[in-house]
């Protein structure tokens, strides 16, 4: 998952923080499973995935090299052709990564539901947190929500692992999905010194449940992890 929005001369620290390193990460042990890419080039800094269904999307190059994000092309365009109509994944003017609606949709009805690829070994920048002690490596295009302190979707606990995500209120074709990190880290938010998001009730940091409780209450009502209405059994949270 993105955390947060990036500005220019941040982005290619925060790509090569936020995506695998090195392609080794993508064996059977790792993180995420490879789905490598075929592509051509299309012009300085940009390439286009060869993809079925007639996908198309022009995704960006960053830094005008072959840097580790063209082993997601093939992955990104594939999960924009299952997601159609319902979601879009692109990079933005600003140069972040995003999921988009691809219609509009009505306060509290289903958007989308993430899967479980794996148990994380670790906390990352990808993970999300689905118990005290367990977080969880999950698929596109959950990966790339971006945070915001006014969060366009809630979510819910589902049998596959991960997360059922919910409209907070009515979100236009086109809008940007956002989600609030706080609602299901307990404990710091990686990635994210700073919060972009810009929100009118921006908190300037998401760093987690534990800190900011009454407001994810308030905002989000029952829109937010079930184990963080548990009994926490440990000071440490893996």
């Amino acid at each position: 998952m993105w955390r947060g929005r990036v500005g220019r001369n941040e982005l290619i620290m925060l790509t090569r923080r936020s995506l695998p390193e090195a392609s080794s990460r993508f064996s059977v042990s790792g993180d995420f499973p490879l789905v490598k890419a075929s592509m051509f080039s299309a012009g300085a800094g940009q390439v286009v995935p060869r993809c079925t269904a007639g996908a198309s999307q022009v995704i960006p190059e960053t830094n005008n090299s072959n840097t580790p994000i063209n082993d997601f092309h093939d992955e990104i365009c594939k999960a924009n052709v299952r997601g159609s109509g319902i979601y879009d994944l692109r990079v933005t003017s600003q140069g972040y990564w995003g999921v988009f609606a691809g219609r509009a949709f009505s306060a509290n009805e289903l958007v989308f539901r993430s899967q479980a690829v794996n148990v994380a070994a670790t906390r990352n920048s990808h993970s999300m947190q689905t118990d005290w002690h367990k977080h969880v490596n999950v698929d596109l295009p959950t990966r790339f929500l971006n945070h915001n302190c006014s969060a366009s979707l809630g979510l819910r606990a589902n049998e596959l692992g991960a997360y059922d995500f919910f409209a907070l209120r009515g979100i236009a074709e086109g809008e940007e999905f956002s989600l609030d990190y706080d609602t299901f880290e307990y404990d710091t938010v990686l990635a994210m010194d700073k919060c972009l998001c810009s929100s009118p009730v921006c908190r300037g940091q998401a760093r987690g449940f534990k800190y900011s409780k009454e407001v994810v209450l308030k905002q989000y009502g029952d829109y937010y992890a079930e184990y963080l209405r548990t009994e926490r059994h440990s000071t440490q949270v893996e």
